[in-house]
């Protein structure tokens, strides 16, 4: 059975441990999900709070993933439930929380992107850093993909968090997570 210790970096088991204790927190390592890295869910009456984190993460990832639940955690504690989820009080805790963990994070990319600029910008759900994978958000208006195999599909428009794309074939319309890992169709 696998312990908290072998999803985060070496030297940082205290310092999570010293998190999870600081108020009620069922922290879950589950199964990977397409459409988040992790999730929180204020505390319900007679209940704890509640954090999930896909376990299929480099320890650095899972540990910014983490680390970013905390923030809603905290800030929730702080302000209450009458705050914007990646708002200003949000990413005062975000940062804190990176930088009580620095020693560890600083080499990664995503440190400097997250600790200097907007935390809800470059948000953990961009985890994969590894910019060689073609996702949804990467292409324009117009061009064809493949996603997962299926029949190909032409991007319409952005959404918020998704894009609007159509099935050229019957010509009905998809929402599509804008991290979404597709393929290009080359049209002659």
């Amino acid at each position: 059975m696998q312990t908290l210790a072998d999803f985060i970096p070496e030297n940082t088991l205290d310092r999570v441990t010293k998190l999870l204790r600081a108020y009620p927190t069922t922290l879950n390592i589950v199964r990977p999900r397409k459409s988040k890295l992790g999730d929180y869910r204020f505390p319900q009456p007679g209940r704890n709070h509640q954090i999930s984190v896909n376990g299929n993460l480099s320890p650095e990832e899972f540990l910014f993933t983490l680390l970013h639940e905390f923030a809603h955690l905290f800030a929730f504690e702080k302000y209450g439930r009458k705050i914007s989820p990646h708002g200003s009080q949000w990413k005062n805790e975000y940062r804190q929380l990176l930088h009580e963990f620095a020693d560890v994070l600083s080499a990664h990319p995503r440190f400097q992107l997250e600790y200097n600029k907007q935390p809800a910008r470059y948000s953990p759900h961009e985890a994969d850093l590894d910019m060689t994978k073609l996702r949804v958000k990467d292409l324009q208006p117009g061009e064809e993909f493949i996603l997962e195999g299926r029949t190909p599909m032409r991007v319409i428009r952005k959404l918020r968090k998704h894009f609007l794309c159509e099935d050229p074939s019957n010509r009905a319309l998809y929402r599509v997570n804008a991290l979404a890992l597709v393929r290009r169709v080359d049209n002659p």
